[in-house]
């Protein structure tokens, strides 16, 4: 394998690039996409959800998340970092930062209610 990313429509395409940028993400453009950089050389896909309906061979859900994007970091003080800037930047927090299932954690939806956790393993 060379590469992964997940696509992930957007109400708002400039507002989403800025949110992940203040996160301390690196946010490329590429014509009518953003690509979000994660650790370990995953991406993010971002588009307008009307671009991404196109681009795609089924119909979108209109309610739910069907995924969960893991993040894993290096110490629980990224972890912390992390969910005060999701929170400073419009995000909301799911689950606050706690030590659950043997590892320390927090859950984050971003401006589109998509489903982030952000562990130390």
């Amino acid at each position: 394998m060379k590469s992964f990313w997940m696509n992930l429509g957007v109400a708002d395409l400039e507002k989403s690039a800025q949110f992940y940028e203040k996160l301390g993400f690196a946010v490329a453009s590429f014509g009518d996409v953003r690509s979000v950089t994660l650790p370990e050389g995953g991406n993010l896909i971002l588009m307008q959800t009307d671009t991404f309906a196109q681009r795609v061979p089924f119909q979108l859900a209109e309610k739910g998340n069907e995924v969960l994007i893991s993040l894993n970091v290096g110490s629980r003080e990224e972890v912390d970092r992390l969910i005060e800037r999701v929170e400073a930047n419009g995000g909301r927090i799911t689950g606050r930062p706690t030590d659950a299932y043997g590892f320390y954690g927090a859950s984050f939806t971003d401006l589109d209610g998509h489903h982030f956790n952000v562990i130390v393993m």
